[in-house]
């Protein structure tokens, strides 16, 4: 990768991140390699109802550095700990399974 192409595709990483800390201040973001070359995943960990609400947030810009030759992705995730208390719920909500005795 050049010189410039880092250079932009930090710059986009930074602004991203800072929009994202601007909306979700506890917001957790991990860089990790994108599927192509030169790509970068920011794998977003936000305490929110919906993901999909992140990325609501960064849309238009990811697609101003995209226009641009810059490709980063954003993946929004819940945190561990929502995401347990979510299988908790849904398994309560359940009636229990009848077992057959053999």
């Amino acid at each position: 990768m050049e010189r410039q192409e880092a250079d932009l595709l930090a710059a986009a990483v930074e602004e991203i991140t800072a929009l994202l800390r601007l909306h979700y201040p506890e917001v957790r973001v991990e860089t990790v390699p994108g599927d192509r070359p030169g790509s970068l995943q920011l794998v977003v960990i936000a305490d929110v109802e919906d993901p999909e609400e992140v990325l609501a947030v960064v849309n238009e810009r990811l697609r101003a550095w995209a226009a641009r030759g810059v490709e980063v992705s954003v993946v929004p995730v819940r945190p561990p700990e929502r995401i347990l208390e979510y299988y908790r719920a849904r398994r309560a909500r359940r009636p229990p399974v009848k077992r057959r005795r053999q």
